[in-house]
């Protein structure tokens, strides 16, 4: 395992790869929402911890196979282009819970 986080942000969307681990998102909003895809599944405590980060709201989530996808929509004056830094965070967390689990 390399534990290295690598980040990729373009116009369109943004990329985060940790580990096995891998997530992508829409740059652009679609009537103030966007998608988030992640190669693991999220439980509803995942998703209580994105919410409580108070800078997004998920709208939806579903578990699909071995992937997640949840809707969310930024709270008021959150900088989007910010996301990546939380999303890093998220991802590395679930890393790790992964690893003590296994």
């Amino acid at each position: 395992m390399n534990n290295k986080l690598k980040v990729v942000i373009n116009e369109s969307a943004s990329y985060i790869y940790y580990n096995d681990l891998s997530m992508h998102y829409s740059n652009q909003m679609t009537e103030g929402l966007s998608i988030v895809h992640l190669n693991t599944l999220l439980s509803k405590t995942d998703i209580d911890r994105l919410n409580n980060l108070k800078v997004i709201e998920i709208v939806s989530y579903k578990n699909l196979q071995e992937n997640s996808y949840f809707t969310f929509k930024p709270k008021q004056f959150f900088d989007i282009a910010k996301l990546a830094v939380l999303m890093s965070e998220f991802i590395i967390y679930k890393a790790k819970l992964q690893l003590e689990i296994s």
